[in-house]
């Protein structure tokens, strides 16, 4: 399922991309723009870090993820072996479960209307170019450079719809047993009682609603 923005978006959900936009469409950028936005916290891209809004309005809870593709992937670049093309086909499908991902207990009763899951990466080809060349170690080591100064993220938004939120009190994350490289998740969470804040990690990865 891909993610549609509705006509007429939740007023919670509104107000937290006003206070914390998260843009689904900047999944690629390179040092200079990063450098560009240097105080926004929002557009700083830390290996391991990595940030999560959620909005919960009535029956309806929203999500929206924005990671580094190494936490995620283990890389950046584009695809260069089956290994690594494997590894953002099995990304893509853990973060099509985000009832497993962000620990939504079944008493919520709660479905995936809505996702959306976007990176540079994911319609990237495998680069079939190295495996043309008789010598590897004849690739130019300034292509590995840039490469290596390529930030590529991961952004997702998922809408549900659940018939019991108030059995939303606690979620405990699962995005850390999955990818072992993400170590700490910066959540900002609002809901009828109030906005708040949490840094999650793999020894802490249970968020409080209420």
């Amino acid at each position: 399922m891909r993610f549609i923005p509705t006509a007429r978006p939740t007023a919670l959900a509104a107000v937290l991309a006003a206070l914390l936009p998260l843009s689904l469409h900047a999944a690629e950028h390179k040092h200079d723009e990063h450098a560009s936005h240097e105080n926004s916290s929002l557009d700083s891209h830390e290996h391991g870090h990595a940030k999560l809004n959620l909005a919960l309005d009535g029956n309806t809870l929203e999500l929206e993820l924005h990671s580094p593709a190494f936490n995620l992937i283990g890389f950046e670049h584009a695809p260069r072996t089956a290994e690594q093309h494997t590894a953002i086909e099995q990304a893509k499908a853990a973060l099509s479960q985000p009832l497993a991902l962000f620990g939504i207990p079944e008493t919520a009763g709660c479905r995936v209307d809505e996702q959306h899951i976007e990176s540079a990466l994911f319609s990237a080809k495998h680069d079939d170019d190295h495996d043309d060349h008789d010598d590897h170690d004849d690739h130019d080591d300034s292509e590995h450079a840039a490469e290596t100064e390529t930030h590529n993220d991961i952004a997702a938004h998922y809408r549900l719809t659940c018939s019991q939120p108030a059995a939303l009190e606690t979620l405990r994350f699962g995005l850390f047993e999955q990818f072992a490289q993400l170590s700490k998740l910066d959540v900002q969470h609002l809901s009828e009682h109030g906005q708040s804040g949490a840094s999650l990690s793999a020894k802490q990865p249970t968020l409080h609603l209420h």
